[in-house]
């Protein structure tokens, strides 16, 4: 079963998105944007019986719903935008030949086609590109879905937050709208541990790789013997070292207040033990 929210019934946090398909799980649960499961807030087929539906409205979608947006802002680049039950699918872009007069008839079919692709011909006498096939257009973009990126830079995006480390998702920001300062430049959509979305303008952001872990420190483990006397060590007396660490007389792990015996040549270890070798 399938839900359309359609709108909000009370003011307050919006976890639901007007206009988006959310799949209703077999076992009754519902997922929000935040990917937070509704249980008992959800119950049975009507949504309108639900007691989620006193903060939402939601309609039963029957079948799915497929969209496709063709829209040009800037009188050269024309953008298609394709979603199946609210999620884009695809986004292509058409952009008119420098030295021709832009027809957005002409856009609309290029945008068109590249989002449905087949061999195609533009029958024009005055088009420069006519009877030449129209190829898929160049992925320019810096980073690809799936790669490992950190945001280095606070520039403002959506939802930005500085040293955000996740992967590039080409699941869109659903968390509010992209400011009008951000039309025109490349915006990528972070997708960190949490399953958060940021939408970064892409110059704050660089690829990411693990740092090395620092080895982990060796410390010295065998036995010694006492070559003098001490508060609880006995000269003469054999004593085992484990990962740098003895036991006294009093069942006291030495050295104390300080790191632990890394190997025989430490000057803790020289002036109270030698190397135990084994019988002669």
């Amino acid at each position: 079963m399938k839900v359309k929210c359609t709108g909000y019934k009370q003011n307050r946090e919006k976890y639901f998105t007007i206009g988006k398909i959310y799949e209703v799980n077999a076992d009754g649960t519902l997922t929000d944007d935040t990917n937070f499961k509704y249980t008992a807030l959800v119950c049975g087929t009507n949504p309108n019986d639900w007691i989620l539906s006193h903060y939402y409205e939601f309609e039963t979608i029957t079948a799915d719903t497929y969209e496709l947006h063709i829209t040009c802002n800037d009188g050269k680049t024309t953008n298609a935008v394709y979603k199946v039950n609210g999620k884009i699918e695809k986004r292509t872009e058409a952009v008119c030949c420098p030295s021709d007069t832009f027809d957005f008839a002409i856009g609309a079919q290029t945008a068109f086609d590249r989002v449905f692709p087949k061999p195609i011909n533009i029958q024009s006498d005055t088009h420069p590109c006519a009877t030449q096939p129209i190829a898929p257009q160049e992925d320019k973009s810096r980073f690809k879905v799936g790669d490992k990126v950190k945001v280095t830079k606070p520039i403002w995006g959506c939802g930005c937050a500085q040293d955000v480390v996740g992967i590039v998702t080409d699941e869109p920001y659903t968390n509010g709208l992209v400011p009008d300062w951000n039309k025109g430049v490349e915006l990528v959509n972070v997708l960190n541990a949490k399953g958060r979305i940021y939408s970064v303008n892409a110059d704050g952001v660089e690829p990411y790789t693990e740092p090395e872990k620092e080895p982990e420190p060796v410390y010295f483990s065998g036995a010694a013997i006492a070559i003098i006397n001490e508060i609880d060590i006995t000269k003469g007396k054999q004593y085992t070292f484990e990962n740098g660490y003895m036991t006294d007389n009093d069942k006291t792990k030495r050295p104390m207040r300080r790191d632990p015996i890394k190997s025989v040549s430490d000057d803790w270890f020289k002036i109270r033990f030698i190397p135990y070798l084994g019988e002669a």
